[in-house]
């Protein structure tokens, strides 16, 4: 080919590409499916522009956007796994509950009860300290506006209530202050601030990436769906239940306007049992490989990183 076409054909893609954001929702340990979603389009050189996460999705699309590959994230979530695994049984002992009963409806009834038993004498189960040595460990100590990839984290201010898009400071604290969960975590302070799990008001900040500049977007949804066959006898299983239906369908129109989809198959998995982290990975990236093949868009050339 000649060099003034190749260069035509070259800044003729450029131009013609476009801005290509990925938001990455909450679910607690079902998160690490982020994992096999990135994974599978690293391996065919899928260029991101843009990424926002909420709770789990900022700590997974934060460490991204830094630059590691995702073979690299994995290996690191594994050693944190084996230095790190035994606090997942403080979260069960807090929790009231055992993993090998976690899909018994009655424990689930029971382990409700008792977070609202507990966490009426705290502002959260748990200190935040697991939550710092997760970040730390996943992700490097650099400012939000250094990362490789744009990127940002969606977190809540529990006093006013408004929604807040981190988009500058240090990103190990923008995370934890996106993940700090309600309950479980005590709120992070930031820049006078209290702030809790983004996942509050946005699970899957869908808008937030078109908020920033994306043309397109991809949604990867890890959160639990809530059960429409079954109806709560009990007076406190019923708020449990109508809290699960706002967040639900507050969640879905956040979603509506996304590109494309992706729902990894991870309900089976509790949101604080990190110990299956290699089947949580791959059902993200089966899942990324169905919607690769179902969705014309996904399989364009123009999707490939230039570089």
């Amino acid at each position: 080919m000649e060099l003034g076409k190749f260069l035509r054909n070259l800044f003729s893609f450029q131009e013609e590409r476009e801005r290509i954001g990925l938001a990455l929702g909450g679910g607690g340990a079902r998160g690490l499916a982020h994992l096999g979603v990135l994974q599978a389009l690293e391996e065919r050189s899928f260029s991101l522009d843009q990424i926002v996460g909420t709770s789990m999705g900022a700590i997974v699309g934060g460490a991204y956007a830094q630059g590691a590959k995702v073979e690299e994230l994995i290996a690191r979530f594994a050693d944190y796994q084996r230095l790190y695994g035994d606090q997942q049984k403080e979260i069960e002992r807090s929790l009231g509950v055992s993993p090998r009963n976690r899909f018994d409806r009655w424990t689930t009834s029971l382990s409700n009860y008792y977070f609202m038993l507990r966490g009426s004498n705290g502002n959260s189960l748990l200190d935040g300290d697991m939550l710092v040595e997760m970040t730390d460990f996943l992700l490097s100590e650099t400012e939000i506006g250094d990362t490789q990839i744009p990127f940002a984290a969606v977190a809540v201010d529990i006093i006013s209530g408004e929604e807040l898009l981190l988009t500058e400071g240090p990103i190990r604290e923008a995370v934890r202050a996106s993940a700090s969960m309600p309950g479980i975590f005590p709120p992070v302070e930031w820049e006078g601030r209290f702030l809790l799990d983004g996942g509050v008001t946005n699970l899957v900040p869908v808008d937030d990436v078109f908020a920033l500049g994306a043309d397109r977007v991809i949604a990867v949804d890890v959160g639990k769906e809530v059960d429409f066959n079954s109806l709560p006898n009990k007076g406190l299983d019923l708020l449990f239940r109508v809290s699960a239906i706002a967040r639900h369908q507050l969640k879905l129109r956040h979603m509506e306007k996304a590109d494309v989809i992706i729902r990894p198959e991870v309900e089976d998995f509790s949101w604080y049992d990190f110990s299956d982290y290699e089947e949580i990975i791959d059902r993200g990236r089966t899942a990324t490989e169905r919607a690769i093949a179902d969705n014309e868009w996904l399989r364009e050339e123009k999707v490939r990183s230039p570089r």
